[in-house]
């Protein structure tokens, strides 16, 4: 009995390790592909910026009409997509205080992080 308890302890043990290790790349390389997606964003973000200062309120829109986040659907992903319409929406309204002259953060708002 002993022998049977131990060995089902053993195999059990043995399949999470194999699974941990199928796993841990798998997210690891997701993380990665966030990050890549994130730093895409963030060069767009940018132009936006530019585009207010520059007073062209309409590529400032289409450029922020562009921060959607198209990376991967797994872990952290899902909160990447929450952060980035959060950051579309905020620079949708800093561009329309900026176009009817009201004050607005001329610093850009936190993407990275």
């Amino acid at each position: 009995i002993l022998a049977i308890i131990f060995g089902s302890i053993a195999f059990a043990l043995a399949l999470v390790g194999l699974i941990l290790m199928l796993a841990l790349p798998a997210a690891k390389e997701n993380r990665e592909k966030v990050n890549q997606e994130s730093a895409r964003l963030d060069a767009i973000v940018l132009e936006v910026y530019d585009a207010i200062e520059d007073e062209n309120y309409v590529l400032a829109r289409a450029k922020a009409a562009a921060v959607v986040f198209a990376g991967p659907t797994g872990q952290g992903g899902y909160e990447a997509r929450l952060k980035w319409d959060q950051v579309r929406a905020g620079l949708l309204e800093i561009i329309d205080n900026a176009e009817q002259g009201l004050d607005y953060d001329p610093v850009p708002i936190e993407t990275t992080g």
